[in-house]
């Protein structure tokens, strides 16, 4: 029962608003419990907290409602009306400093013990007893997400949430938003033993999505880092979600969708506005002149507005990405276009001749099959003629391949390879290593804005230089990498720049004189990050700067990109698999993140691979790719490669008839058939209709 009497004093010093306010309660023995006023209170001399670390989450919790748990207090022996705190002291002393400006916060619940008045040992045992983890444990984040989240059933707006906890306005809303979730994934994420709140954060994102919510549980389980696999689902689920808005798209404009691009087709970007074209698409800058007018047509490119009533109109989607289509005519010389380039022309006639006569043609030569270059029968080389009765023959030819002889089964046929051709020989890309291209591209990409997100609110956010700075950095100036030298200094790597460090470079110069030299490494630091960041990744083949194979990049090599990732390991940052496997030097293997990715099988074809017009064998696209206007509608501006004036342009390989623009897509995949079984990267034709 509470007692009107107060805990009176017998000092003269008390104040009567401090009489006034200490209330008290009978629990049992020797035992009271009320509120007091913490100018009746001190330290137990002989408290064992070396450092009370009153942080300004404490004092706001203070100021907004109060102490909330009791001080333990014994009387103090050498000051009558006066106590010694057993335990509390941070409370005690976070309250002294609040009532300066808040007095009412000053009185504070308390239990009193008077049968451990005298007994020392006991005294400072409870100090131990109850501040171990072992004997009182704090709540769980899951606990506290509760008790947020009652309190906001029971009336509590956003900003006594924040007061009474201490946590900042965007804690506070984290913490409420991620309290709403669904109780099955919010089971599932603490039976998972997320106990961050970044983790339930993304396990509310995903908790109507069962397969990510699986692919998550998975991921923590094998300690993978969440955030990557998370921007891995987002990835994929916008891309399933564009791929179904274009395929719809294209059915209302009555656009036959096929796995792949037929053999007897021809893509749009291999085929220019002919005579039954003109008056369909005729630019308006021709000149009045025959021969002007002559010239100005050849140059004009098929694209899909022009080709949109043609019969023989078809598309397809580029395997590694849904996003992509490729538009193609199925009869390009019946429906009266005409071919870019001559060679396609007398390509696609060859092809017409060997199937009149009788011939076995593909569009590219088979997993399995060989070529009659890299063949013998009975110790003698296989020829054309020789081989022609087998019934293995067949013969390989596209828009944009020579005439290849090969045989599809030499095994079966008694054919073998020379010793040191079959140890030389490359392997026949299988649908397995195609995939591999397809996940290390989406990886790398999903890796790089979180990348950029650390360097900005990690590194460059520290107050002291990282170590190992200086090392790094004279490194990289002794050796002026490809990369430095195409794009430091440049308007994009100086975008780049503003990104990390949230000043312009001009801003930064103005503040060279007055900055510490720890600041000035950690500019530079910056700006050379920023060199990287940006050849590391985007367009014009900087996306292959992970692959190990033919396809590379060309602004940034590979060891270069592996010592700049090693170098912010070092700092602390956690690598995506990607990314490991590149600062460690050697080839990516996968993420292993589970059976499912977007919701779909990973090695189910319906949209990766049947999708890819090439599967299943070497690619062989477009010598030129399409100039970007074959749109299912007419895109925005495209964005302007800003470096490109003061870069040199990519390397362009010497077999393909024209170089690639800048700012194309190419095909990761990509490749012309030599003839040899091997397959030689050239640009692609894919479309992004992500603006259509």
């Amino acid at each position: 029962m509470t007692d009107s009497t107060t805990l009176t004093t017998g000092d003269d010093t008390a104040s009567p608003d401090d009489e006034q306010h200490t209330d008290w309660v009978h629990q049992g023995p020797g035992v009271l419990s009320g509120t007091i006023s913490v100018d009746r209170l001190r330290s137990h001399p002989d408290h064992v907290r070396e450092s009370l670390d009153l942080d300004q989450r404490l004092l706001k919790s203070i100021a907004a409602i109060g102490v909330v748990q009791p001080l333990l207090i014994v009387p103090d022996p050498e000051r009558e009306g006066f106590f010694l705190v057993i335990d509390g002291h941070r409370k005690m002393e976070g309250a002294r400093i609040v009532g300066q400006t808040h007095p009412h916060r000053k009185m504070v619940p308390f239990y009193l013990d008077t049968e451990r008045s005298g007994d020392l040992a006991a005294q400072h045992l409870t100090q131990f007893i109850t501040n171990d983890d072992g004997l009182g444990r704090p709540h769980s984040l899951h606990e506290q997400l509760t008790a947020i989240r009652l309190a906001s059933d029971a009336g509590a707006d956003l900003t006594f949430i924040r007061q009474a906890t201490g946590m900042t306005s965007k804690e506070t809303r984290r913490s409420l938003k991620v309290s709403r979730m669904a109780p099955p994934a919010r089971q599932a994420a603490r039976e998972a033993g997320m106990d961050t709140l970044e983790e339930m954060e993304l396990i509310h994102e995903f908790q109507n999505d069962p397969d990510a919510l699986a692919t998550l549980m998975q991921a923590k389980e094998r300690e993978q880092k969440l955030s990557y696999v998370a921007a891995r689902i987002r990835e994929d689920r916008a891309a399933t979600v564009e791929h179904r808005r274009i395929v719809k798209v294209l059915e209302e404009a009555q656009v036959p969708i096929t796995d792949n691009v037929p053999d007897d087709a021809v893509r749009l970007a291999e085929l220019v506005i002919g005579a039954s074209d003109a008056d369909a698409e005729r630019p308006e800058s021709v000149d009045d002149t025959p021969d002007g007018q002559s010239a100005e047509i050849e140059a004009v490119p098929l694209t899909f507005e022009a080709h949109r009533d043609c019969p023989g109109r078809g598309a397809t989607f580029a395997g590694y990405d849904p996003r992509r289509v490729i538009h193609y005519c199925t009869d390009p010389h019946a429906h009266g276009h005409r071919y870019r380039h001559p060679v396609t022309e007398v390509r696609m006639r060859q092809r017409a001749e060997l199937i009149t006569a009788g011939r076995t043609v593909t569009g590219r030569i088979p997993v399995g099959a060989e070529p009659l270059t890299r063949l013998r029968h009975a110790g003698r080389q296989l020829d054309p003629e020789t081989h022609r009765t087998c019934p293995g023959s067949a013969v390989s030819i596209s828009a944009h391949s020579h005439p290849v002889e090969y045989c599809t089964d030499p095994r079966a046929y008694g054919h073998t390879l020379p010793t040191s051709a079959a140890a030389t020989a490359p392997p026949a890309t299988s649908g397995t290593e195609r995939r591999l291209v397809i996940e290390g591209n989406k990886a790398w990409k999903a890796s790089t804005p979180l990348r950029q997100q650390w360097l900005s609110t990690n590194l460059f956010a520290r107050r002291r230089t990282p170590r190992d700075t200086t090392a790094f950095l004279a490194e990289e100036l002794l050796r002026w990498p490809r990369i430095l030298n195409e794009v430091f200094g440049t308007p994009s790597q100086r975008v780049l720049l503003t990104k990390l460090l949230g000043r312009t470079n001009d801003e930064l110069v103005e503040e060279l004189s007055s900055a510490s030299d720890g600041k000035r490494r950690m500019w530079v630091l910056a700006a050379i990050a920023a060199s990287y960041e940006h050849q590391m990744d985007g367009p014009n083949e900087r996306g292959a700067t992970w692959r190990t194979d033919a396809k590379y990049n060309p602004h940034c090599r590979r060891e270069d990109a592996g010592r700049y990732l090693r170098f912010l390991i070092g700092q602390g940052y956690e690598p995506s698999p990607i990314e490991r496997a590149v600062a460690d030097g050697v080839p990516y293997t996968g993420d292993d993140l589970g059976d499912t990715i977007d919701g779909e099988p990973a090695d189910d074809s319906s949209r990766r691979d049947a999708a890819d017009p090439d599967h299943g064998a070497a690619s062989q696209p477009s010598p030129e790719p399409d100039t970007g206007t074959d749109l299912i509608h007419e895109p925005p501006p495209a964005a302007v490669d800003t470096e490109a004036a003061d870069t040199e342009p990519p390397a362009v390989d010497p077999d393909v008839s024209a170089p690639t623009p800048v700012g194309e897509p190419t095909d990761p995949e990509a490749g012309e058939n030599t003839g040899d079984g091997t397959a030689e990267a050239v640009g692609d034709d894919e479309h992004d209709v992500r603006a259509a």
